[in-house]
């Protein structure tokens, strides 16, 4: 489509040396790979595959059979992996923290940490969403990017309606009504940042505490912080 080649997967995420680059590089726009996560896991995915050579906590609570778990990974206490609706691939050296709740479909990339809860989402190599009060739905997390604490990216309007996307004078259809955000390789999110249905963030950019970002693109490299007015009065004891 004229006008959209800024949202192609090229323009956000370094492929080379990713597991599941030829599924990315068949998308025309970078929201496709969330619409297309499930199809592609269910094709990859029969059964349960777990590698020999990880840890699993005795703790950890497994649903579903499609789920795959490559060499050296950690799945540390009281983590629940729900495959009931979707298969859960977690590739190697992952770390997935105590406590973390994972809903498929959903890919953990190499290397990655993660905490929180993850839903329908894709998550890069060595990327870290490590809080548990994050939050990552229907979102892309791209390669070597860092999620602070309390870190949310929603992914449904409140009238369910089909998310948008505002790029300059565009105002694009993605055709789902569930998309959350889309970050590219090395973005950072400060703590209680709030990205919403809908926003596309170039890489290398940061996102500082406390800052929301609607359903619009941010460019390539960009620092978006919050400016705010304290005022400062004394007590009457």
């Amino acid at each position: 489509m004229k006008g959209l080649i800024r949202t192609s997967p090229a323009n956000f995420f370094n492929l080379k040396g990713l597991n599941f680059s030829d599924f990315i590089n068949k998308q025309n726009q970078v929201w496709d790979i969330i619409i297309n996560l499930a199809d592609y896991l269910e094709k990859i995915i029969i059964r349960r595959q777990l590698s020999k050579n990880i840890q699993l906590h005795s703790s950890t609570a497994i649903l579903g059979n499609k789920i795959r778990i490559d060499a050296d990974v950690i799945i540390s206490p009281f983590s629940f992996l729900d495959a009931s609706k979707g298969p859960i691939w977690i590739g190697k050296g992952a770390k997935i923290l105590s406590g973390t709740r994972i809903r498929g479909p959903a890919l953990i990339g190499k290397n990655c940490q993660v905490n929180g809860e993850i839903k329908n989402s894709l998550i890069l190599d060595e990327a870290h969403s490590d809080h548990l009060s994050n939050y990552v739905g229907d979102s892309i997390v791209g390669r070597n990017c860092r999620l602070g604490c309390g870190t949310i990216l929603s992914n449904r309007r409140f009238d369910r309606k089909t998310i948008r996307i505002k790029i300059k004078k565009q105002n694009i259809s993605t055709g789902t009504d569930r998309l959350g955000a889309i970050l590219g390789d090395k973005v950072k999110t400060g703590c209680h940042s709030l990205l919403g249905p809908g926003a596309l963030i170039g890489p290398d950019s940061w996102i500082g505490q406390q800052v929301i970002v609607k359903n619009e693109y941010i460019e390539k490299g960009r620092l978006l912080v919050l400016k705010q007015s304290i005022r400062v009065n004394k007590i009457k004891l």
